[in-house]
């Protein structure tokens, strides 16, 4: 369980530029709904569900544990933890699917496309943080001209995310603080 940071995130500007900022998340009712990192800086598709540290296998070793999962239909760890359970699969089938990994070439593919082969890496190298924000985004104000966003992000501010904006939106203001559990840090937006 991560340590918490506290952020507040001020937005103000003329209200055609603020219009076409709640536009870009789907109008100013969908913003709660729709402010989230993923959608300013998108994870690309190949690195989402990827394991964080990645973990180099042999191709032979990749093609064994991407066939017990293709015969026994496993899409997460779940389903790792209900076969065993059955009988299904082997402590020994159990471990290999446990210690998942990619080859070194898949490795080297995702480094030169995207920068990094897992998606932690990605997403705290672009939004500066481990998680997406999710329901828990509290609009405190909202108008044609400004909102002021509250919500929790792990370990440390979406920094990137916000200079992101600023570069997406640069006749709009960015501005709030945050503070990390415990007051270890803080800091403001600028």
């Amino acid at each position: 369980m991560p340590n918490w940071c506290e952020n507040t995130l001020e937005i103000c500007g003329d209200e055609n530029k603020m219009k076409e900022f709640y536009d870009f998340f789907g109008g100013q009712d969908k913003l709660q709904e729709n402010f989230r990192f993923n959608n300013i800086k998108t994870l690309p598709q190949e690195l989402d569900g990827t394991r964080s540290p990645s973990r180099i296998v042999s191709q032979e070793t990749y093609d064994k544990y991407t066939e017990l999962e293709k015969k026994h239909n496993i899409k997460d760890s779940q389903d790792v933890v209900r076969l065993h359970k059955e009988g299904t699969i082997t402590e020994e089938e159990r471990d290999m699917l446990w210690q998942e990994g990619i080859t070194q070439e898949m490795s080297d593919k995702l480094v030169s496309e995207y920068g990094y082969d897992n998606w932690y890496d990605w997403q705290v190298h672009h939004w500066d943080t481990k998680w997406d924000i999710d329901e828990k985004l509290e609009i405190q104000y909202i108008d044609e001209s400004s909102a002021t966003l509250l919500f929790q992000t792990a370990w440390s501010p979406p920094e990137a995310i916000v200079y992101k904006l600023q570069e997406m939106f640069p006749d709009i203001t960015f501005y709030g603080g945050y503070v990390g559990e415990g007051w270890e840090y803080a800091g403001v937006f600028e």
